[in-house]
């Protein structure tokens, strides 16, 4: 059975941070232990899908 959170089941963020710098952005992905820095010196996050909702998966197709 699937259910929808009402908007009072909203837990609030003890903290947040409004438009971060680019500094600031580097320092959370480099604390990040999926973070892997490229060949470019920048970083690539690598993700893992753990399961996969029906409703958020649609089919693609030239034939009706």
């Amino acid at each position: 059975m699937v259910t929808k959170k009402r908007q009072s089941d909203v837990v609030m963020a003890k903290a947040f941070i409004d438009n971060p710098s680019h500094k600031d952005l580097r320092q959370f992905t480099v604390q990040m232990e999926n973070a892997h820095t490229t060949v470019y010196g920048n970083y690539d996050v690598f993700t893992r899908v753990d399961s996969r909702s029906t409703s958020s998966t649609y089919i693609v197709t030239d034939e009706p």
